[in-house]
């Protein structure tokens, strides 16, 4: 397989935390070239059937306006956005909400590439959904302004616990997951993550010493489910703390695991092994982490700075160029992608997870 070339792709969110306080990462005077809105939400505060999620105006009535709107009992999302020059309407049907789940939903829009996408995440199972259309009405900055900060005519439900925006399109899906600081075991030593690059090769606790397929970076705000988890020494093996994403999976391989599934180790997601000591999470508005993933052929263990942890899985995906295209690995050639389609390790889902942490607590 040759080699994926290389992509690190760095954006910050400006962000909204609650209450209604704004903190401004960067600017969003592009905003009406290309942009994104990002709104994460729990569907155990949504009624039944038609929700207002987000309504905001500037000035009269045909001015500028964005609405986005969940029709519980159809599983549609509809956004409807207007400028001075043009109104789209669009939804996204079919999305099997939980009644009791977080959702990250993005619209992007793009004048041009002349599209608008949106896009519904669930954060719990990590499925995605998504509609676009060739057609746009950006946002204004004034717009964003005021609904970062609830100005103007603007209406936020109490599902919502995150908004962001950026005037950027922010990638969706795939998530990068390891602190720049954060040491990879290789075969010349230990190597900041941050200084690897494309064909370095990396020791895995299965197969060896294999090449780096390709690596990149985002940053994220340390707000909502963005907001990474601090792995703190000397707990899980570690030299030294580390942040990571609250996904990423670490690897669990003590008697309790034996005990409760039957398996030698498991791949359990950071944010399961919250405890206030060893694992820890602290909101912190106007503050941004940047983060690094690695991808080789196939899903592996790597040693992060003493702890064991999984590489990035991609599953599928290569085979999905619609979805491809929004994620982090959109510059990449399809052709070059591994398929991943065996996972490392089992993952533990929320129940178990929550079983063990538990068990190791006693």
């Amino acid at each position: 397989m040759g080699l994926i070339q290389p992509l690190v792709h760095s954006t910050t969110p400006v962000t909204m935390p609650f209450a209604h306080q704004s903190h401004i990462f960067s600017s969003v005077t592009n905003a009406d070239q290309e942009g994104s809105v990002i709104v994460e939400l729990s569907t155990g505060h949504l009624a039944q059937k038609a929700n207002q999620i987000i309504s905001s105006k500037c000035g009269n009535a045909g001015g500028p306006e964005f609405q986005l709107s969940l029709i519980s009992d159809e599983n549609r999302i509809e956004i409807m956005s207007r400028n001075i020059s043009n109104t789209i309407r669009f939804s996204l049907a079919n999305v099997p909400f939980d009644k009791i789940a977080k959702f990250r939903i993005t619209y992007s829009w793009s004048k041009k590439q002349n599209t608008s996408l949106l896009t519904v995440e669930n954060l719990e199972s990590g499925h995605l959904f998504q509609a676009e259309i060739n057609d746009t009405a950006s946002l204004s900055p004034l717009l964003l302004k005021n609904l970062l900060n609830s100005k103007g005519n603007t209406q936020i439900s109490k599902a919502v616990s995150f908004i962001g925006v950026s005037d950027q399109v922010q990638p969706v899906g795939l998530a990068m997951a390891i602190s720049p600081d954060a040491t990879i075991s290789t075969p010349v030593g230990q190597i900041a993550i941050q200084h690897l690059k494309i064909g370095d090769m990396v020791h895995t606790l299965d197969n060896g010493v294999q090449p780096i397929r390709w690596i990149g970076s985002q940053n994220v705000p340390a707000l909502g489910a963005f907001c990474p988890v601090q792995m703190r020494a000397p707990y899980h093996q570690l030299q030294h703390n580390v942040f990571v994403n609250p996904k990423q999976r670490i690897l669990v391989n003590n008697t309790n695991v034996e005990y409760l599934f039957g398996q030698d180790s498991v791949l359990v997601e950071a944010h399961h092994l919250l405890d206030h000591v060893s694992a820890i999470r602290r909101p912190k508005p106007g503050v941004s982490h940047q983060l690094f993933h690695i991808l080789f052929d196939r899903h592996e263990i790597i040693k992060v700075s003493g702890c064991y942890m999984e590489s990035l899985f991609i599953g599928g995906i290569a085979n999905d160029p619609n979805i491809l295209k929004t994620t982090l690995l959109r510059d990449v050639n399809p052709q070059t992608l591994p398929r991943h389609t065996q996972k490392v390790r089992p993952f533990l889902g929320p129940y178990e997870a929550a079983i063990l942490q538990s068990e190791m607590q006693l």
